[in-house]
């Protein structure tokens, strides 16, 4: 009986068929991204939330991503991508979150501040002390 061929290489010689080993770990880059996904979320989803749960998201989606950045660049870890990904969408969300309680405060000061919101004030005030009866003159605000 005879054999069946072998694959054979170049030049004759058996061909060398090596696997690759289990890659490096690559979780904290995953956590980073999606920690830096998961800090959009509640603003889209979940409004009264955002100012709770997104900053937490965003802050660890930082760490998460430097750290990981850090473990890719010693070599010791793959997943760049996903933590540069974390890294900046951590850092955009933390920086919305910022310009958006600084927007409400200007917003919130400027309208306390106002003409009609005082006399709105005044007159809510005058009506609940007299009959209960309140009415605002919108004419009179401007």
């Amino acid at each position: 009986m005879s054999q069946p061929p072998q694959d054979q290489g170049t030049a004759g010689q058996p061909m060398n068929y090596q696997t690759q080993g289990p890659g490096k770990p690559k979780g904290m880059a995953i956590t980073a991204m999606v920690l830096g996904i998961c800090a959009f979320v509640p603003g889209c989803c979940i409004p009264y939330l955002n100012w709770v749960i997104a900053p937490i998201c965003a802050l660890l989606a930082i760490i998460f991503g430097t750290v990981a950045l850090k473990a890719v660049a010693r070599g010791e870890a793959d997943g760049g991508g996903m933590a540069k990904t974390g890294l900046i969408l951590g850092i955009i969300n933390l920086a919305l979150i910022v310009i958006g309680i600084i927007l409400v405060v200007i917003v919130g000061v400027s309208v306390w501040n106002s003409d009609g919101f005082q006399q709105a004030l005044e007159e809510a005030e005058a009506a609940s002390q007299n009959d209960g009866e309140f009415q605002f003159d919108f004419e009179s605000a401007e």
